[in-house]
């Protein structure tokens, strides 16, 4: 009889540890198998002024249909780094007036945009009202200013 519960309760150890244990079995996920089919520069064309800078984004579309931002994997470089220079997190930062290809590589995979350095490229950074507060009585007038500030 000790011999039986023995012999079951060996054969019981054996059993569990075969199954790993019982815990999580059955849960492995398999590797993705999905590969980088295209990539994608945005913005896809812009302008900036000279001593400006411009972040761009590369986004890696795979062929399970997902999509990965590959902005700080992938290799970038600029037609003419006398115009603009990339960093390799994607910032460009022109030098001067021309225009540009900025490209995003990945194995032999690439993807583009252009980059226009002009004076047209200055950015509206802020703008300011005056008189900043007014009061005035019915039925008469005041004329307001608006400001425009711009990065060049």
């Amino acid at each position: 009889m000790k011999t039986t519960r023995l012999v079951l309760t060996l054969f019981s150890l054996a059993f569990l540890a075969g199954c790993g244990g019982g815990s999580n079995s059955g849960s492995v996920t398999p590797p993705s198998t999905a590969t980088l089919s295209s990539l994608q520069v945005t913005p896809a064309s812009t302008s900036i002024a000279p001593g400006a800078g411009q972040q761009f984004t590369a986004t890696g579309h795979y062929s399970d249909g997902t999509s990965k931002d590959l902005t700080s994997s992938v290799q970038w470089s600029s037609s003419d780094s006398n115009v603009a220079s990339v960093s390799g997190t994607g910032i460009a930062t022109a030098v001067a007036f021309g225009v540009v290809t900025v490209t995003a590589q990945s194995g032999s995979l690439n993807a583009t945009a252009t980059l226009n350095v002009s004076s047209a490229g200055a950015n509206l950074t802020a703008i300011s009202i005056s008189p900043a507060g007014a009061s005035i009585p019915i039925h008469t007038t005041q004329q307001f200013t608006a400001t425009g500030s711009y990065s060049d």
